[in-house]
């Protein structure tokens, strides 16, 4: 399967006190280097070309998997898992790689200075306490 990784796209991403370069696949954390692996640079790389934009699960593993739509498995969930280990500081509670309830995830690069996540997704709910 052919990485999503572009060339031409961002190579380094900044979140918080975390670096992360896509170009050498990996993370730098307190002074720490952790290896990405190539699905979870594949993952970062393909919502780094759309931060702040909702990515769908099929796309992820259309791109990054290369399965077809349809497909039932727990593979992107658990990828992501281990990658909110390396670039959140709490990865119980991420500010950066957000899951969007329903429908895939987001990769927000700026978080709030308090580091307070916002509901991302369930936008009829959303649009309920609006009101």
């Amino acid at each position: 399967m052919a990485s999503p990784y572009d060339d031409n796209a961002m190579t380094e991403l900044t979140l918080g006190t975390i670096t992360v370069d896509l170009a050498a696949a990996q993370v730098i954390r307190d002074g720490a280097v952790l290896p990405l692996a190539p699905k979870e640079r594949d993952i970062l790389s393909l919502l780094a070309m759309r931060p702040n934009q909702d990515v769908t699960r099929e796309e992820l593993y259309q791109r990054v998997w290369g399965y077809d739509a349809g497909v039932v498995t727990r593979t992107l969930d658990t990828t992501v898992h281990r990658l909110r280990t390396k670039i959140e500081v709490t990865p119980s509670n991420p500010v950066h790689l957000r899951t969007v309830h329903g429908f895939g995830y987001r990769l927000v690069l700026s978080a709030p200075d308090d580091q307070e996540p916002t509901l991302v997704g369930r936008r009829d709910e959303l649009a309920f306490l609006a009101d």
